[in-house]
């Protein structure tokens, strides 16, 4: 008791003799910034502040420049001069604008009414910005061109995105309905070498999953699979890029010249495949193939959804015509999740799974090289840590997923480049997409 009584005392003392001494409450920290040109009171940076302390903001712009909004949470945020109660850490910055050196955005609804809160995505860097409560957005960008897309949760945006340049003036529309829904279906291989040195996985070769994407017809798939079995249209899907996202059309003559060069022929998928399986060991014997002594078996993992035990079905018949044995492994979507996607690779528990996405369509595709082709978007997945990317590869879905570009002809380069890469080390293949 008389210990509990002495350290209360001194913590009243400690308390008393603290609130004497002049010595504060710990101090909140208030970042000012600018975007565009000219100054502002108090000067950019970091400064220390009282809590509870009420911050006076001035912002002068530069010549040939104005003042026009606050971001941040000040009183008033389109006056230059305001001010900010410091009650927490908090950040401003004071946004510029310049007809010629500024890209002005504005998003409204059909009625012309001002947006607000709409995400803006960029590829040049600066991250992404959102409009006022004036329905509008300043960007002030280092990059000679940058693609903007629109995204509001619950709404379509037309257009769905757009190049612009210092000095342009973007106008957007936001419609009351939600994005259309897409899904694509792919084929993914496991691509790595069995652990069991008896068990051949012919989709450890990059060649014959590259020939893969000549084996099968995409236009039968998409029209006599997956069109009527839905009752809706889909679309070949070479690159995973929908025909409906602003990035197709972006991206339209280099996934022009890849789906020419990646074209349907069966004759000369063939003969790639044929030349990699006697290079891994296996002999051709009685139009079946066989290593060490064995058919090879190839478990091809399909799902029982119409659409894609359909594409299974094709898939697998394709495969046994040119030599394959097939074990057709039909599983629904809470068998497959223990045994695909958890199980090592390794172990050689199959060779092939018909996959599905599903999600809202979005202009840009800026992470879908990182999803498909590397191991940094779901590394917990022993599927996906195996995979093992060209450095240039990596490289190509490292930079396109940061989206800073200082041009928009920068960015079409290394996602074109990307996509001939993905396309070479086709550890997954597109099929089709709806819509």
């Amino acid at each position: 008791m008389k210990s509990n009584a002495v350290r209360l005392l001194l913590s009243i003392l400690l308390v008393l003799g603290l609130a004497g001494s002049g010595i504060s409450a710990e101090a909140f920290e208030l970042a000012v910034d600018v975007s565009g040109q000219g100054t502002v009171t108090p000067p950019a940076g970091t400064q220390s502040c009282e809590p509870g302390a009420v911050v006076r903001l001035t912002a002068t712009p530069a010549p040939g420049w104005e003042f026009r909004y606050w971001l941040g949470d000040v009183s008033d945020p389109h006056a230059s001069e305001t001010q900010i109660s410091m009650d927490s850490a908090k950040s401003v910055t004071a946004v510029f604008y310049s007809p010629a050196e500024s890209i002005l955005i504005a998003v409204t609804d059909e009625s012309g009414s001002p947006v607000p809160g709409v995400y803006l995505g960029l590829t040049d860097g600066s991250g992404s910005l959102e409009t006022t409560d004036q329905g509008i957005a300043v960007l002030n960008t280092h990059a000679s061109s940058t693609l903007i897309a629109p995204f509001l949760a619950g709404h379509t945006l037309q257009p769905q995105g757009a190049i612009a340049q210092k000095g342009d003036e973007l106008s957007f529309v936001a419609y009351p309905e939600p994005p259309a829904r897409l899904i694509y279906f792919d084929l993914t291989f496991n691509p790595v070498v069995f652990s069991n040195e008896d068990q051949l996985n012919p989709f450890a070769s990059p060649r014959i999953r590259e020939a893969m994407n000549r084996l099968l017809d995409r236009e039968y798939m998409a029209e006599h699979i997956v069109a009527q079995v839905t009752g809706e249209p889909a679309s070949p899907s070479l690159t995973m890029i929908p025909p409906v996202a602003y990035e197709y059309e972006f991206m339209s003559d280099v996934i022009a010249e890849l789906e020419k060069l990646y074209s349907c022929d069966k004759q000369a998928a063939q003969e790639v495949i044929a030349e990699e399986m006697r290079a891994l060991g296996a002999e051709w014997e009685d139009e079946k193939w066989f290593y060490r002594g064995k058919e090879v078996v190839l478990s091809f993992v399909i799902r029982t959804e119409a659409e894609r035990r359909g594409l299974g079905e094709y898939i697998a018949d394709e495969l046994e015509a040119i030599g394959f044995t097939v074990d057709r492994i039909y599983m629904g979507a809470q068998e497959i999740s223990a045994d695909w996607q958890w199980r090592d690779p390794r172990e050689g528990s199959w060779h092939l799974y018909t996959l599905a996405w599903e999600g809202e369509v979005r202009a840009l595709g800026s992470p879908l090289l990182v999803l498909n082709y590397t191991p940094l978007a779901f590394s917990e997945v022993p599927l996906w840590r195996s995979y093992d990317p060209d450095p240039e590869l990596l490289d190509a879905a490292i930079k396109l997923n940061s989206a800073s570009f200082d041009s928009v002809e920068e960015r079409k380069e290394v996602f074109r480049r990307g996509l001939e890469l993905g396309l070479k080390y086709s550890v997954r293949i597109g099929l089709v997409s709806q819509p």
